[in-house]
Formats: C-alpha cells, structure tokens, sequence
C-alpha cells in the first residue's frame, strides 16, 4: 500500500492517559495527541485565519493546506463566566445548523461525527470537548481518511499507510469561497434563540454529553 505523503498517522498505546487532545501546532501541523504522545498528525501550510466575535463567544478559524486539500479548524470559547449550555451533540447540530448526523465513535473528549447534507458532500467532523467553555473542531477529510483515524483511535494500533491519499483540490483560495470549506454556521441566532452559551446558574454541570 502507498504510504501517505501528506497525512501520516501514528498510534501509541499510553496507558496513562486520560482523553486524546487536538493541538494546533505553529502554521503547519494538526494534531491529536495524549499529554505529549502524538497520536494522529497531518502536516500542512496554514492558508487563512479568521476571527469571529458574537456576544459572550468568540471563534478561531484556521484553514490549513495539505496536498491541495484544505482542512477547516475552529477553536470556540466563551467568554468569561460563560459556559456551553448544551450537549456536544446539540452543540454541533446548533454550530453546523443540521439535524442530519450521526455520532459515529467517542473516546474521552474527542467525538467523530458525520453530519450529512442533502445538497453538499457529507462532513467528516472531529470535535474536543476541551471543557464546559470551550470546543475544538476539525473537519474537511475524506471518508478514506476519517475511517483510518477512527480505526486507530478505536483499536490501539499504528497506521502507517493506507490505499488513498486526500483527494487533489485545484481551488483557488480567496475570502469569497472560504464559505464552501469553513462550513459551521456562527451567528447571532446561536447566542440569541438556541442559547447556545450562557451563565450558569449553580453549581451543577453544564451540558457535557
């Protein structure tokens, strides 16, 4: 089998760990590791970044190269002494504006979705709940690709190579189509009608399932 050039997968089995993270290192690398033990790494060029404010949250949105693939990564925080006030799950379906998806696997914080669409290609998704106030999210793989991470996220086991590298993708990058690969949805309507951050009231939990 071909090795893969542009997104090389590793995994380690370290029994001291708690949950896997997302780390966005530098303008080059993504990656999913536990403390320090690199489990799943894709290099690429950083080509955009955005900033979004709503009220009470704000959104980091990085969008990297890899062999002419572009991968969308968002970092979402609330502000201070606001928390998400809904599930991951409801989260996501309130982020991508979609009622079409499925949970696919999870293991600690990290969850794979597939959200589907009736007019678009389906959304390979990768979401850490980094903690009641903040969300990691990758997404813009292949199916080839999604399926070989959750394997090794399942199984334990190093994969090293695979039959299909990501697809060739000749787009020109510019602010006007960045539409059609950052395809979250953040608007007023998140903080304003779903609520999708607030204050908490007490001192349960808050939303983190």
């Amino acid at each position: 089998m071909k090795i893969l050039s542009s997104l090389i997968i590793f995994l380690f089995l370290n029994a001291c760990a708690m949950t896997p993270q997302i780390n966005q290192i530098g303008d080059t690398e993504l990656n999913i590791s536990y403390k320090g033990t690199t489990l799943v790494s894709g290099l690429g060029k950083r080509v955009y970044t955005n900033k979004i404010q709503l009220s009470n949250i704000n959104i980091y949105q990085t969008i990297y190269q890899i062999n002419n693939h572009y991968l969308s990564y968002e970092y979402a925080r609330a502000s201070s002494g606001y928390k998400f006030t809904k599930g991951v799950k409801r989260s996501v379906s309130i982020i991508f504006d979609t009622n079409a998806y499925d949970l696919e696997y999870r293991r600690g914080n990290i969850y794979l979705f597939i959200l589907h669409s009736k007019s678009a290609n389906p959304i390979y998704l990768i979401v850490e709940n980094v903690n009641s106030s903040a969300l990691k999210l990758v997404y813009g793989f292949n199916k080839t690709n999604y399926e070989a991470i959750k394997k090794a996220l399942r199984e334990n086991k190093a994969i090293t190579n695979t039959n299909s590298a990501y697809k060739k993708d000749t787009t020109t990058l510019t602010a006007k189509n960045t539409s059609n690969i950052i395809r979250s949805r953040w608007t007023p309507k998140i903080i304003i009608m779903d609520q999708l951050v607030s204050k908490p009231i007490g001192r349960g939990p808050i939303g983190r399932r």
